[in-house]
């Protein structure tokens, strides 16, 4: 179990690693499916339209990839699993895909709306390090 007086900074500092992490997964995943998507492309086309489109077709996987990954895993996504830390309720028991979209919805506010910065200071500000999707959901992260 965590020491949440203790073990504070450390716990945000690896949800952050954990986030860029993801970040960077889903930005080499956009890679990929980018050079997939224009392999046979050889002849000249109008770029900002085609990339506009082509972000149509990837954008939800980007939106739904971190409430999927936590309802399939039961609290983990890449990033989570590499540092080592986990999504549960707060009796320790596993998530439920209804947490994980709570915790997304409120990620969407956290991050999208703020660039993070909502999300640091609601952690620093919280006893247990939650952010608004943690108190939306009723979940905290832990270290496994």
């Amino acid at each position: 179990m965590l020491s949440y007086s203790t073990d504070k900074p450390l716990l945000i500092l690896l949800r952050s690693l954990a986030r860029l992490i993801d970040l960077i997964l889903l930005y080499w995943g956009f890679g990929l499916f980018y050079s997939w998507i224009n392999r046979n492309n050889s002849m000249a086309y109008d770029r900002l339209f085609n990339g506009i489109q082509e972000m149509g077709y990837y954008l939800p996987i980007c939106m739904l990839y971190v409430p999927i990954m936590e309802s399939i895993t039961k609290g983990f996504t890449v990033g989570k699993f590499i540092c080592r830390i986990k999504v549960r309720k707060f009796l320790g028991l596993d998530i439920t895909p209804k947490e994980a979209f709570l915790r997304w919805t409120g990620g969407v506010l956290d991050f999208v709306c703020t660039l993070g910065l909502a999300a640091i200071i609601s952690a620093i500000i919280s006893e247990k390090t939650q952010r608004l999707g943690d108190r939306l959901a009723k979940t905290i992260v832990e270290r496994v």
